[in-house]
């Protein structure tokens, strides 16, 4: 296997819409994982991921009452074996039960899970744990010697379940080649998997301007090893 060259660095999540949500993470309910065994059958598994947004929201004509039967539509028609559903609470799920009575419900109903710090503390490690994975095998996998793949954390985590209290997300480079990784060390990142928990971090909103500059090919525009000046 090839060597992979991995910078990070801390990023300052506010404001962080302006990147959108560039981002590989697991964040579903239900997860399904695992690698069967050599003379283990092989059965297809269709896994669908589905954010249906809270419905303790004011969301105008777009609001739950309005929605819900397009969500259950929509999972009739794909039909997929496991569904992991983001947002969803008590009343969306009772809902979407009886709707779709083929499918029942795996793991903790999310008023027993937002109320046990210890359960969301462990189901967020096994979702870490998978996002990890994912990322690491995606990169093994795809990645060319003229690739650069960009990691950047959506959100901070909640306070309740890691302790940490401030905007900070993790932002990770990745390349076969060194050279495609040098502006951001250059701009503060750090070899390997770990941020400098004691370093200041540009905020988030500086990236897409920075990163636009640092690979335009203007070198006009740019500082030392592709560096825009500050």
């Amino acid at each position: 296997m090839r060597s992979l060259d991995v910078a990070v660095a801390g990023r300052s999540a506010s404001p962080m819409r302006t990147l959108g949500r560039c981002v590989i993470a697991a964040a579903a309910a239900a997860i399904v994982t695992g690698r069967p065994s050599p003379g283990a059958a092989q059965v297809p598994l269709d896994v669908m991921t589905f954010n249906i947004r809270t419905s303790n929201l004011d969301d105008g004509d777009n609001a739950w009452l309005h929605r819900k039967e397009l969500v259950a539509e929509t999972i009739r028609r794909f039909e997929p074996h496991v569904i992991g559903m983001q947002e969803a609470i008590s009343e969306q799920i009772e809902y979407l039960a009886s709707a779709l009575p083929e499918y029942r419900q795996a793991g903790h109903p999310p008023e027993e899970l937002w109320w046990d710090t210890q359960v969301l503390r462990e189901g967020y490690a096994r979702s870490l744990d998978y996002s990890l994975q994912v990322m690491t095998e995606f990169a093994e996998r795809f990645l060319d010697e003229r690739t650069l793949l960009l990691v950047i954390g959506d959100h901070q985590a909640a306070p309740w379940v890691t302790g940490a209290s401030g905007p900070n997300v993790p932002v990770h480079v990745i390349a076969h080649d060194s050279a495609l990784t040098e502006p951001f060390i250059d701009w503060g990142f750090r070899p390997g998997a770990f941020p400098d928990p004691e370093g200041s971090p540009p905020r988030m909103d500086e990236f897409r301007d920075w990163f636009m500059r640092a690979f335009s090919g203007d070198a006009s525009k740019r500082g030392a090893s592709g560096v825009p000046p500050r």
